[in-house]
């Protein structure tokens, strides 16, 4: 408790770990910061020493929260594929819709519309996460039903998004060669 008491702001920082972790290992982060800091012989190596510490603390907070959503994702499939659904179409109609406001904005008037660079980016990237997230949960269905004897039918519009998110990527990629090739 006394490393609390030192280090007040580490030991408030520790509540972004998800609780089981907290409640499992907070005591132990915390003698472990004393330690490090406290070995450090000099200032300039207790900044080093914090700056390691920041960023293993950033890794780790994301590594546990993200393992956190896996555990969960895994004991909840139904939800989770409810969920992948409705983000991988989102994440398939944001660059639809990200087009469609550009080529307003472009009809509205010469110099005005959505750079070009945030317009490959979510054209490119988005249909890529989709198709990363639904086939994802495609494929984690896919052996839990194979495991229980269920059927796949739920999770045809799940294969859908992963489809058509293929399909516009392709059409994103022939798009750009045909636009690169046009003014090289």
């Amino acid at each position: 408790m006394k490393s609390a008491q030192r280090f007040k702001i580490y030991a408030r920082l520790l509540y972004l770990y998800p609780r089981n972790y907290r409640k499992q290992y907070g005591e132990q982060l915390l003698q472990t910061v004393a330690d490090m800091v406290d070995d450090a012989p000099s200032a300039r190596e207790k900044v080093d020493v914090w700056l390691r510490i920041s960023i293993d603390f950033c890794a780790t907070v994301c590594k546990e929260h993200i393992q956190k959503i896996g555990d969960y994702m895994k004991t909840k499939t139904h939800n989770s594929t409810n969920r992948a659904v409705y983000i991988s179409a989102a994440l398939f109609l944001l660059p639809i819709i990200l087009l469609v406001i550009n080529r307003m904005l472009m009809l509205s008037g010469p110099g005005r519309g959505v750079p070009t660079f945030m317009l490959l980016t979510f054209t490119s990237l988005c249909p890529v996460l989709a198709i990363a997230l639904s086939g994802s949960a495609l494929y984690t269905s896919w052996r839990n039903t194979r495991k229980s004897g269920t059927s796949v039918r739920q999770n045809w519009l799940l294969g859908a998004v992963c489809l058509l998110s293929l399909v516009y990527l392709t059409l994103v990629i022939l798009d750009h060669i045909r636009f690169y090739t046009l003014t090289h």
